[in-house]
């Protein structure tokens, strides 16, 4: 059974998944499989995740995205108020199968100033691995997705 009482068990939990993650990853990179990971990396993971890259020789591509950081903060208080958020993300305590009610409020959704300080102390905008291309997506009918993939597509190519 999965949950937690407090903040601390939430982190033990928390890097067990980011255990099996990486445990996943190294699979597909044994099968010499392509791998494509949408997560908010920082130097954090840095060491385990160019190790591995490394160990197995894979080019990696990091797709930065960058933002107005109140266009950000909207957009994860929306996430966050939205039915089908897993209660997990917004508890400090959390039963397998807990359903988010009004008896059983949202007691850790993050405040401004705190998403603002991890957004600039944490590294998001530092991280990189192998080829580097940054997209704004401050306003989402600004981004050149036709560039993107053809980006993309070339770093594929220049690979095989």
């Amino acid at each position: 059974m999965f949950g937690f009482n407090n903040l601390e068990e939430k982190e033990v939990l928390n890097k067990k998944s980011v255990d099996d993650y990486y445990t996943k990853m190294e699979e597909h990179f044994q099968q010499r499989d392509y791998v494509l990971s949408d997560y908010p990396f920082s130097e954090k993971q840095k060491n385990r995740l160019e190790f591995l890259v490394q160990h197995y020789n894979y080019q990696v591509m990091t797709i930065r995205l960058t933002a107005d950081l109140n266009v950000l903060f909207d957009r994860q208080k929306k996430r966050d108020l939205e039915d089908d958020r897993h209660p997990g993300h917004l508890l400090t305590v959390y039963r397998k199968g807990d359903v988010l009610s009004e008896g059983l409020r949202r007691d850790n959704l993050l405040e401004y100033s705190e998403f603002v300080e991890r957004c600039k102390t944490r590294g998001y905008d530092r991280f990189s691995l192998g080829y580097l291309y940054e997209v704004d997506v401050t306003d989402f009918a600004d981004i050149d997705y036709e560039g993107l993939f053809s980006r993309i597509s070339g770093c594929i190519q220049a690979n095989e």
